[in-house]
């Protein structure tokens, strides 16, 4: 994110648990989380990183801020990361057709 300036957000959801807790390891910046989670990457539309093509909601972004969280004695604990949504992809399976918004019971979001 830092190097790119951009990134895709995914709802993860029930059917592809076990793929998305894999990607949230400790990697190193040359390994291809695609390959070693099993997840299929889609090329975004609007930013450089790919999409999940399992992720029934996915959000191309581009970083607006990042804020570094730190403990008591000023050692950084974690790195909020600040987005804007510059493309929304929104699997059919999961709309409601009528009202075009997204039906939580066949999302089956987790995070």
């Amino acid at each position: 994110i830092k190097e790119t300036k951009q990134f895709v957000v995914h709802i993860i959801s029930n059917w592809y648990v076990d793929v998305a807790n894999h990607s949230c390891g400790n990697f190193l910046y040359e390994d291809d989380e695609f390959k070693l989670s099993g997840a299929t990457p889609v090329r975004s539309e609007k930013v450089k990183p790919f999409r999940v093509e399992e992720a029934a909601v996915q959000m191309e972004c581009e970083l607006e801020a990042l804020h570094e969280i730190k403990d008591e004695t000023g050692m950084v604990k974690a790195t909020m990361v600040i987005g804007r949504v510059v493309l929304f992809h929104v699997h059919e399976a999961v709309l409601d057709k009528e009202s075009t918004t997204v039906v939580p019971d066949k999302l089956q979001p987790i995070s």
